[in-house]
């Protein structure tokens, strides 16, 4: 789950039961310890940065088990080039206007 404030986006995952969960993605370069998420309540991790106007693919990684989670109440997703699916967050120009949204289907449009 995606919220902003301002240009502050934070993201939220539940993830219950691990130690650390890390927000990777083409805003840092999709390293894996770059951005360390907060438990903020049992079971739910958030993570929160300022963004420059752009569309970006995220996912969330969870080290302990190896496994990467996809976000599908994001902005929307696209298939990944290894086949799995990143999650999109579009961040709106000052003007209010939003990157082109054609280039990233919505979790409803892909069928498996």
């Amino acid at each position: 789950m995606i919220t902003t404030s301002s240009n502050v986006w934070s993201f939220e995952v539940q993830c219950p039961h691990v130690d650390q969960v890390y927000l990777v993605g083409e805003f840092n370069n999709w390293s894996k310890i770059a951005t360390p998420m907060k438990e903020f309540r049992p079971g739910v991790w958030r993570a929160s940065l300022e963004l420059a106007p752009g569309t970006y693919r995220f996912r969330y990684y969870v080290p302990a088990q190896s496994r990467w989670i996809t976000d599908y109440a994001a902005f929307g997703i696209t298939v990944n080039e290894i086949g799995g699916y990143d999650s999109v967050v579009y961040v709106p120009q000052e003007n209010g206007r939003l990157p082109d949204r054609e280039a990233f289907p919505s979790a409803d449009s892909i069928t498996a």
